[in-house]
C-alpha cells in the first residue's frame, strides 16, 4: 500500500496490464541473455534486474498469476517460440485447460480436451523427440485437483493409448512418459478412481506400459502397479 492507496503495476513487457490492486512477490528479468528471477518485495516500479540492469516483469501473485500467464504464453508464441526449448505451445494447451477448470467453464473443459488430443497426435507424428506426458502429465494433475474424476478417467486413458515403449530403458523421452503415466494414474486410484467405470480399461493400459518398462520403474512406482493389477 503506497502512500495514497494501492499502487498500480505498469503493463508488462509482454503487454499484460494488471488492474489497480494486483500485487507480485517478486520479479524475473526481461534479457534472454539473464532471466534470473527474485523473490523479494517491490516497492517501486520500473524494476531493474539485480545481475544486468535490464528491466524486469513481476512475479504475480493469484489470480494475476494465471491471467498473466496466459497473456505472457500467447506473446511468447507469436514473438519468440523456440524459448523454453520449443515446448511454449504444450504450455498452453495446457493453460487453456486450466483456465476453463478454474472458471468452471464445462464447454470450455472439453473443448481443451479435444485440443489437446489433436495437438498430441500431430506432436507425435511430427517430433520424434516429443512425448505426451508434456501435456497429459499436467490434464490429469489439474484435473485430479479439480476431482474430475471421470474427466481425469478420459485423459489417462487416451495418454496410454498413445504413449510408446519403444527402446524405454534407452529412449529418454519413452522412459519419462512411462513413468509420469504410473505416477500420475497412482494419484488417480488413489483419489478414489477405481470407482470410475474406465477404471479396468486404465489398469490394462498402465499394466501394458509397466510391463515394458518395469527395469527403469522406481520401487514406488512398480508398487504403485501392483497396487492396480491387484484391484
Amino acid at each position: 500500500m503506497g502512500l495514497f492507496g494501492p499502487k498500480l503495476i505498469p503493463k508488462t513487457s509482454y503487454g499484460y496490464r494488471p488492474p489497480l490492486g494486483a500485487t507480485s512477490h517478486g520479479w524475473k528479468c526481461t534479457n534472454s541473455d539473464c532471466r534470473i528471477s527474485n523473490h523479494e518485495v517491490v516497492r517501486r516500479w520500473p524494476k531493474a534486474c539485480n545481475g544486468c540492469g535490464s528491466p524486469t516483469d513481476p512475479l504475480f501473485d493469484e489470480p494475476w498469476e494465471h491471467e498473466a500467464e496466459g497473456i505472457e504464453l500467447q506473446w511468447t508464441i507469436l514473438h519468440d517460440p523456440e524459448r523454453d526449448g520449443g515446448l511454449t505451445q504444450d504450455y498452453w494447451e495446457v493453460w487453456q485447460f486450466k483456465d476453463a477448470l478454474l472458471r468452471g467453464d464445462r464447454a470450455g473443459i472439453a473443448q481443451a480436451r479435444e485440443s489437446a488430443q489433436r495437438y498430441t497426435r500431430n506432436k507425435l507424428s511430427t517430433e520424434s523427440w516429443w512425448f505426451p506426458g508434456h501435456v497429459y502429465f499436467h490434464y490429469t494433475w489439474y484435473g485430479l485437483k479439480a476431482r474430475d474424476l471421470a474427466g481425469t478417467a478420459d485423459d489417462l486413458l487416451f495418454w496410454t493409448s498413445v504413449s510408446s515403449v519403444e527402446d524405454v530403458e534407452n529412449n529418454n523421452s519413452n522412459r519419462t512418459n512411462a513413468r509420469q503415466v504410473v505416477d500420475q494414474a497412482d494419484q488417480f486410484f488413489q483419489a478414489g478412481g477405481a470407482s470410475q467405470p474406465k477404471a479396468a480399461q486404465i489398469i490394462q493400459g498402465v499394466q501394458k506400459i509397466a510391463e515394458a518398462a518395469w527395469p527403469i520403474l522406481n520401487y514406488p512406482q512398480q508398487d504403485a502397479v501392483k497396487r492396480m493389477t491387484r484391484n
